[in-house]
């Protein structure tokens, strides 16, 4: 089975519109582009599993927790490249291999089965990003930081929505 790949269209084109970004916003080689490469591997990632909630749980909530991940993800995903790309770093189109084992685990698991490794799962990685991301914010390094900055409030609510499930 094929790791499903998303396409979100143009990203630069934003960048060419408005014109913003400039050489001055570029960071030197470090922590920014680590960050930015594992934001968007994790966004892909949490819009598959979004859409793997939709399917393998019977749930309604899960299913809805699932839908929302997969919406604020895909937007995420979206400003992750915005800034990706404002300091010349490649866009990776697919999670990274650690994820897309995560997610054929869990895509072998159904119904309640599927909602307690999920549900398991999205508070765990929620908890690592929230922590990957306060420091980025912290770090002020231009539009990396500002991106961190501006998604952590909806990780944070995913994080409160997944321990909601769980209990």
């Amino acid at each position: 089975m094929k790791f499903p790949t998303l396409k979100f269209g143009t990203y630069t084109t934003a960048l060419v519109g408005i014109g913003i970004f400039s050489a001055a916003t570029a960071v030197a080689e470090g922590s920014a582009e680590k960050f930015i490469t594992s934001a968007l591997e994790g966004n892909l990632a949490e819009v598959n599993m979004g859409k793997l909630a939709e399917q393998n749980s019977d749930n309604p909530k899960v299913k809805s927790f699932g839908t929302t991940l997969r919406a604020d993800h895909s937007a995420a995903y979206r400003a992750a490249a915005v800034a990706a790309t404002a300091i010349g770093q490649p866009v990776p189109t697919e999670p990274s291999k650690a994820q897309q084992d995560m997610y054929y685990k869990l895509a072998a698991l159904k119904g309640t089965q599927f909602d307690q490794a999920f549900t398991e799962h999205a508070i765990e990685d929620h908890k690592d990003d929230i922590a990957m991301y306060e420091k980025e914010a912290k770090a002020k390094d231009g539009v990396v930081s500002e991106y961190a900055a501006k998604t952590l409030p909806t990780l944070r609510k995913h994080l409160d929505m997944a321990t909601k499930l769980a209990q």
